[in-house]
């Protein structure tokens, strides 16, 4: 999941010590809930069916957005993992390219998942089902370096350090560090540049720092690290050490309550965003822990969802919704 470099920082320490303390009283959330008059979010447009033709996904995955400073672009990157390939388009839904097919050689995927962009542009992509996570070019107007070019690959299946059990979420830290949630391992591991294993937490579990089945992560301008932990119904923080802060949410459909949390983000203002996946919907908190409201419902008009999997905000403010079974992207701005 993507993040703005202009983040409220004191916001998101508020974050930290408030929200990250605990779930907000029941009570209090659903008042918060009912008298919700004005949704979170307006709806601006969105792509996609479900399919294989062109303008079709037949899984939609991960997404990220990355301004192309070469070309003053708002690029966005879409993983489709049922079609084992990534695409590439602009802002406003122009298609720029794809790249991969099915198979194991390099620029090859199978069922990728979670995409980040490091500092040099480059889309790291979890390419779960082969147990790996591989590094490629997003591209340049020149088209001196196509879209897809492999550059790195690193991981197998397996238990021990530097290898994978389906990694599904990826982010890159300030100092291009890889962090991979892998999944089915119920662990994040860190990685240098090079794709070197540094460290790892977490293990399987419902305890304070243990997961079961996490699936994203992103991290804060200030080094801690957001972890979907998604088979336990709640978000968990950690320090940039992977040291254990703090933690919300349990399973429900109540607000501030999780069915499968998934892909997470923060806005301009610090505000975070969690998609609540079998829920259909997304959460919003704010910079000071309070609970804001939730958006969506299961369906397949505009605004609604059905089984919701990332986001992503755009240097603009837009938010971006991979709408897993109804094929498409929708897009949105906060509402004012």
């Amino acid at each position: 999941m993507a993040m703005h470099k202009h983040t409220n920082r004191s916001g998101l320490a508020r974050i930290g010590l408030v929200l990250l303390a605990g779930v907000l009283a029941g009570a209090a959330m659903s008042a918060a809930y009912a008298t919700g008059e004005k949704p979170v979010l307006d709806y601006l447009y969105g792509w996609g069916e479900p399919g294989t033709g062109t303008g079709k996904f037949r899984a939609v995955r991960g997404i990220v957005a990355y301004n192309r400073k070469d070309s003053n672009r708002e690029i966005i990157v879409v993983a489709d993992g049922g079609a084992d390939m990534l695409r590439a388009y602009t802002w406003d839904m122009m298609f720029i390219d794809k790249w991969g097919k099915a198979g194991d050689k390099p620029g090859e995927f199978r069922e990728p998942r979670g995409v980040a962009i490091d500092a040099s542009g480059h889309v790291i992509v979890a390419d779960a089902l082969n147990h790996r996570i591989q590094k490629t070019a997003v591209g340049t107007t020149s088209f001196l370096e196509r879209p897809g070019e492999p550059i790195l690959s690193f991981g197998k299946r397996g238990k021990g350090n530097g290898e994978f059990d389906t990694p599904t979420g990826v982010a890159v830290d300030a100092a291009g560090n890889i962090l991979v949630v892998d999944t089915d391992n119920h662990r994040v591991q860190v990685f240098d540049p090079q794709g070197k294993f540094l460290s790892s937490f977490g293990k399987r579990g419902n305890g304070n720092g243990e997961f079961y089945r996490p699936s994203h992560l992103l991290l804060d301008p200030n080094g801690r690290i957001y972890v979907s932990d998604t088979g336990n119904n709640r978000i968990q923080i950690f320090d940039a050490k992977g040291k254990y802060v703090s933690s919300f949410g349990s399973v429900g459909s109540a607000p501030g309550l999780f069915a499968e949390p998934k892909g997470i983000a923060l806005d301009k203002a610090g505000n975070l965003w969690v998609v609540d996946r079998r829920n259909h919907r997304l959460q919003k908190f704010g910079p000071d822990g309070r609970f804001v409201g939730v958006f969506g419902k299961q369906g397949a008009a505009k605004g609604e969802f059905s089984f919701p999997e990332d986001m992503t905000f755009d240097g603009s403010g837009r938010l971006y919704v991979t709408d897993g079974m109804n094929g498409r992207i929708q897009v949105f701005k906060p509402a004012s």
